[in-house]
């Protein structure tokens, strides 16, 4: 499983939850899960979204892309990273 996190600085966090979870149905195909931290005091944010090769996430990157113009920064923020990862580890709580 691989994972790309992408970092975000600058964002409206009880915005965020407002919109992002209308946008939950426009995720890829080949995106697994994904997680969303943020700090609503600092104005920050890392998107995790989850796939099961390095082939299924890079091809995801030009939505990413769309993505990030479509979406007003005042949201979203400004990305100052995105990274990829294998995941070697994981348990995470089912949250509804």
């Amino acid at each position: 499983m691989f994972a790309r996190v992408a970092s975000f600085e600058g964002v409206d966090v009880g915005r965020m939850r407002e919109k992002g979870e209308r946008r939950q149905g426009e995720m890829p195909e080949a995106v697994r899960g994904f997680l969303v931290l943020a700090d609503s005091e600092q104005g920050k944010s890392r998107f995790m979204t989850f796939y099961d090769s390095k082939e299924d996430l890079d091809a995801t990157e030009s939505h990413w892309e769309q993505m990030g113009r479509d979406i007003p920064e005042k949201m979203l923020g400004r990305r100052t990273s995105v990274e990829a990862f294998e995941v070697a580890a994981a348990q995470i709580p089912v949250m509804v």
